[in-house]
């Protein structure tokens, strides 16, 4: 594996992409004209949703790690 849990490049990079998903749910609660089209709407929603599979695969890879060093 590239990381290990507890690795503190790992945990970067999930305070980074919870920090993310955050920013662009907060973004998604305040949508609408003028700041933001549908067609933005649906931009945002696709970075939510791409954050959101990279939060799951990045908990699998502990998971994985984890019931390996049992």
């Amino acid at each position: 594996y590239l990381f290990r849990k507890g690795d503190r490049v790992m945990n970067k990079i999930q305070e980074a992409l919870k920090e993310a998903s955050i920013s662009i749910a907060c973004v998604l609660d305040d949508v609408g004209e003028p700041y933001c089209n549908e067609e933005c709407e649906k931009d945002l929603q696709h970075i939510q949703d791409k954050i959101t599979e990279l939060e799951l695969l990045i908990l699998g890879e502990f998971k994985e790690t984890s019931d390996e060093s049992r």
